[in-house]
């Protein structure tokens, strides 16, 4: 059981910077064409980055 939550965890961290990359990339897309940048997007990926996190630290603490 302990080795499923480990490889979700690792799963949702490469979830979390390819969701960083994707919204870097499309900034850097935009930028390049004189778009608006849409920087509220990376701030959603963020938050959903510190909850993943938060969310792992917290399920350590009660398996352990």
């Amino acid at each position: 059981m302990l080795e499923i939550l480990q490889w979700v965890a690792w799963l949702a961290t490469a979830a979390c910077v390819g969701g960083l990359l994707y919204s870097a990339a499309k900034m850097a897309l935009a930028h390049r064409r004189g778009d608006d940048t849409n920087v509220a997007q990376l701030g959603w990926v963020f938050a959903a980055c510190l909850l993943i996190g938060s969310a792992s630290t917290i399920v350590g603490a009660l398996i352990a």
